[in-house]
């Protein structure tokens, strides 16, 4: 719901596998600020957040692990760690949200 509005009803990972426009991310990287910075608005990216101690960033289903080390690096960004996440229902809300007329 946002808004009022029923934006999906379905089991959770119905919801997970047919709302999420993409792959879900977990980024550990130093410093975190500018990693999120260095991150958003990439083509293929979809979404990036703070999420705790890491990023979660949300891509295109094409996205590969090196694109998203190669975007951190191009910002003086070494060392992240990558990993491809479990999407949570939190993705899926932003993702209903974010498409809402």
């Amino acid at each position: 719901m946002s808004y009022g509005k029923l934006l999906a009803m379905d089991t959770p990972a119905a919801l997970k596998e047919n709302y999420l426009p993409g792959i879900a991310w977990d980024v550990w990287a130093e410093p975190l600020l500018p990693a999120l910075a260095a991150m958003d608005g990439q083509e293929g990216v979809l979404r990036t957040g703070l999420a705790s101690a890491h990023l979660r960033v949300i891509t295109r289903e094409e996205m590969q692990e090196r694109a998203l080390a190669a975007m951190l690096e191009a910002a003086g960004i070494s060392g992240a760690r990558i990993a491809r996440a479990e999407p949570s229902l939190e993705d899926v809300f932003l993702a209903l949200a974010a498409a809402r007329p």
